[in-house]
């Protein structure tokens, strides 16, 4: 769903040096190493090559061994060279090969050491031992280019001229540029393929995830991706490029599947477990979606920035799979307790640890995984707690239908007044609400359910235990549910309790599309969303509510991947009401042309909660994911 932007580079020069490289003998010494060592060996000589190339190409020189009648076993000798090349690498040659050896180079000042080594006594025989490659480095024509990304291979071709007129082109070089060192201001994470037993492990489709990040900073962001397996080390691999480095400029969005912030072609990514992303400024949005090949599941949530020490996982599901996975971006390991609660906020059977090691993460089922005596219902949550602070997720559904994705919900940032910004019933939908009650205080919740035109449809208020759970199940809890879909959105007000919860959404039967939010606690004048898909297979949705007393103005700004304002829509969403739209009603060019990149900037004069929706027409498949509040 979120695809890339490749950009291809191409630069030319209109001067060229050529320089030949003709027996190139000196060296400072020879060592020659023979069995039983005698004191001097005179009878053996090696000699070096010639080779010529342009400037800024590469050149091998062999070397070659003529042996004596004292049989040879090792060699080591110094290559030198003037400062106009550089070494680049050894390899062994034919006669070196025959022998059983293997040649390796290492620079020295000036030049290069080779060794000529192997465990067996096989005497080396006459011929190349080793070929050396070295660069020829451009001298009197010269460029200096400038605004170039950093950690980025370019292309050029070189035209030269010769006094009598002559023109030439070489071929295809490269080169890649340093990466930018610069202090980190901040750090993401997401979590890559949380759930892999949806299809790669079973014999399914391949599991991908993708991200979605912009630069709202007026200064360029240099961004540093690391991807760490569960035991904590750096993936490496065949292709793999681990750091990645990427240049995102002010106002630009990166939209990239996991194997390319990567992969320079095929590789191995399972082992990942998740993705840090360390950031030059501030001022980053990103969001992280999971989905298979074939489309038949998909969901995400926001890269989270605020670590924590304690947390809860609101939902359990009773028919399917819960799944939870921590990472701990410290380098010391964490040790995490986990508790299983039920509605009542009574702890399920007893608290069980366990230990992540550092920079490494936990995957688990709950509740087989960590409560293996307990049987999961809907009623139950879980609630951790980490001697250090660490990065939880979850994700819930049902193998290879469906699933949902939310982050940790941080008992710090708990509220006593929430905003459920979806919730629908009848028609082809139904909703549930996890709420949980994150005090030692029993307590009341107020829930009140409001139109689209800020109409209250129903109102209910319920009690909740001392660190309970309410699960609204019931589909005529506000309303009876017809055959048309009712929807709009919920206030949740206890009367002092700080609460958390999430609510979730699909098909009536839970076998089709699903998708899950967190609670919103705190409403914002300023929300972005940092991708757009709206083409012949996804849609786009933008709800946004307005739980004030006053109607909101809304500006709605459509930006591409480059930063640039596209288009610009005006809303008003009456007071208490909500607006929720396909994005081509706002923008109608785009249910023409489609776009798979680009990102939502919102502008209210009040303040608004809301989230984006993202689907197939055909709702094979369903992801919601929250709007993010950062000013521009």
């Amino acid at each position: 769903m979120i695809r890339s932007h490749a950009t291809r580079w191409s630069l030319s020069e209109s001067h060229t040096r050529r320089s030949v490289l003709q027996a190139v003998t000196p060296f400072a010494c020879v060592l020659v190493l023979v069995a039983l060592l005698p004191a001097q060996v005179f009878a053996q000589s090696l000699s070096v090559g010639s080779a010529s190339g342009l400037a800024g190409t590469a050149v091998d020189l062999p070397v070659s061994f003529s042996p004596g009648a004292t049989p040879v076993v090792t060699i080591q000798f110094d290559l030198t060279f003037p400062s106009s090349l550089s070494y680049v690498s050894t390899t062994t040659g034919a006669a070196a090969t025959a022998a059983g050896k293997s040649a390796s180079g290492s620079s020295i000042s000036g030049g290069v050491r080779v060794l000529i080594f192997g465990l067996n006594q096989t005497a080396i025989g006459s011929g190349q031992i080793a070929i050396v490659r070295l660069n020829i480095q451009s001298a009197a024509h010269s460029v200096t280019i400038g605004g170039l990304e950093p950690s980025t291979t370019y292309h050029f071709r070189v035209r030269s001229r010769d006094a009598a007129g002559n023109q030439a082109v070489s071929g295809d070089f490269s080169f890649e540029t340093a990466p930018l060192n610069a202090a980190t201001s901040a750090t993401f994470y997401y979590p890559v393929r949380l759930n892999p037993g949806v299809g790669e492990l079973e014999g399914g489709p391949q599991i991908y995830t993708g991200l979605a990040i912009i630069n709202l900073d007026p200064s360029a962001a240099a961004l540093t991706f690391t991807a760490h397996d569960s035991r904590g080390a750096i993936v490496s691999g065949a292709g793999i490029a681990n750091p990645a480095h990427r240049l995102l400029r002010p106002r630009e969005q990166l939209p990239r599947l996991d194997y390319e912030l990567f992969c320079s072609g095929p590789c191995d990514l399972s082992p990942v477990a998740y993705v840090k992303i360390e950031s030059s400024v501030t001022r980053i949005a990103a969001f992280y979606m999971t989905f298979d090949g074939e489309l038949a599941v998909l969901d995400g949530a926001v890269a989270q920035s605020g670590p924590t020490r304690d947390f809860v996982f609101s939902e359990v599901a009773e028919e399917g799979f819960t799944q939870i996975s921590i990472s701990n971006p410290d380098t010391q390991a964490a040790t995490l307790t986990f508790e299983l609660r039920n509605a009542d906020g009574q702890v399920v059977g007893s608290p069980v640890s366990r230990t992540i090691p550092g920079n490494g993460a936990l995957t688990a089922r709950v509740p087989s995984d960590l409560f293996p005596n307990a049987l999961p219902t809907t009623a139950m949550y879980v609630r951790a707690a980490a001697d250090t602070r660490v990065i939880p997720f979850q994700v819930f559904g049902k193998e290879g239908r469906y699933i949902q994705f939310l982050s940790g919900l941080d008992v710090n940032e708990g509220a006593p007044t929430l905003y459920c910004p979806q919730y629908v019933v009848g028609g082809v939908w139904r909703s549930t609400i996890s709420l949980v009650n994150l005090d030692d205080v029993a307590d009341s919740i107020a829930l009140r359910f409001y139109s689209e035109e800020g109409v209250r449809l129903g109102f209910r208020e319920v009690p909740i235990a001392a660190k309970g759970k309410v699960f609204i199940s019931d589909q005529d809890f506000f309303v009876t549910p017809g055959a048309e879909a009712t929807q709009g959105y919920v206030t949740v007000m206890s009367r002092g309790a700080r609460l958390a919860g999430s609510v979730a959404f699909g098909d009536p039967e839970q076998e089709q599309f699903a998708a899950a939010l967190p609670l919103v606690p705190q409403v914002s004048k300023h929300q972005v969303f940092s991708h757009v898909a709206q083409d012949d297979t996804y849609f786009m949705g933008l709800a946004m509510i307005n739980p004030g007393a006053a109607d909101a103005t809304v500006s709605i700004e459509l930006y591409d991947y480059q930063g640039a304002l596209e288009a610009t829509a005006t809303t008003i969403i009456p007071a208490r009401g909500r607006r929720s739209r396909v994005l081509a009603e706002y923008f109608p060019h785009l249910g023409g042309q489609g776009r798979t990149s680009g990102y939502l900037r919102l502008i209210s004069n009040a303040d608004l909660a809301g989230f984006a929706l993202f689907g197939t027409h055909r709702l094979t498949v369903l992801s919601a994911i929250p709007a993010q509040t950062l000013k521009w």
